[in-house]
């Protein structure tokens, strides 16, 4: 019995030790490599879609036409609060929204040095 509480304490201290190890190693990149993987990332692009009485436009495309091997053609939806977001590097895109029941809309934005641009649309 003494030798099994014996164990129980190493495996105890063990553990505790293991656990408060001073790990003083980078960051692991997150998947693609550009960044810590703790860092969190502002989206550079992000908006708001409404139709022409000011109501969120659900699930509404938002889409970055194709045209650099950097930004393939990309389409993300809007939430139900009509909202979007996403990264773009650095550049001038053109983005297009569209939605079933409007007029589809496209809108040209230039992304700088990696700044936060909000470009908001209203769909007719």
């Amino acid at each position: 019995m003494r030798y099994i509480h014996l164990f129980i304490m190493l495996c105890c201290i063990a553990l505790f030790s293991a656990c408060s190890i001073n790990n003083d190693q980078t960051e692991p990149a997150s998947p693609d490599g550009s960044a810590p993987a703790n860092v969190i990332i502002q989206p550079t692009l992000n908006g708001k879609v409404v139709d022409k009485n000011g109501t969120p436009v659900e699930q509404a495309q938002v889409i970055v036409a194709a045209g650099t091997a950097a930004v393939p053609e990309k389409v993300v939806l809007t939430t139900s609060e009509g909202l979007y977001e996403w990264n773009l590097p650095d550049g001038t895109f053109t983005i297009t929204v569209t939605a079933d029941d409007y007029a589809s809309v496209s809108q040209d934005v230039t992304i700088q040095n990696g700044q936060p641009v909000t470009l908001d649309f209203t769909l007719q």
